[in-house]
């Protein structure tokens, strides 16, 4: 979960609740209308989200979100217009 630091809006993201559907959904919502802004999902999104974090920019539409899941996944998506603008795949060699 992460609450928007300038405007009334919060980010959580919904594990998948069948094994048919092995990919997280984020909510982002107004905390105030209490109301669901968009719902992002993408091919990209794992079952375990560890991270969202909107932009600190007043102006951005962008959120950072990682997914936990092997390997690692970094993505920054306008969740506005629901665009992936960037993603990075991690894997941690031991």
């Amino acid at each position: 979960v992460n609450i928007h630091q300038y405007q009334s809006l919060v980010a959580s993201s919904e594990i998948p609740s069948s094994k048919s559907n092995q990919r997280a959904i984020i909510h982002v919502w107004d905390h105030v209308k209490l109301r669901t802004i968009t719902e992002i999902r993408k091919d990209q999104f794992g079952s375990n989200i560890s991270l969202l974090s909107f932009s600190p920019k007043t102006d951005d539409d962008l959120i950072l979100i990682i997914s936990r899941d092997k390997p690692k996944i970094v993505l920054f998506i306008d969740w506005k217009r629901n665009e992936l603008i960037y993603s990075i795949t991690v894997s941690v060699i031991q």
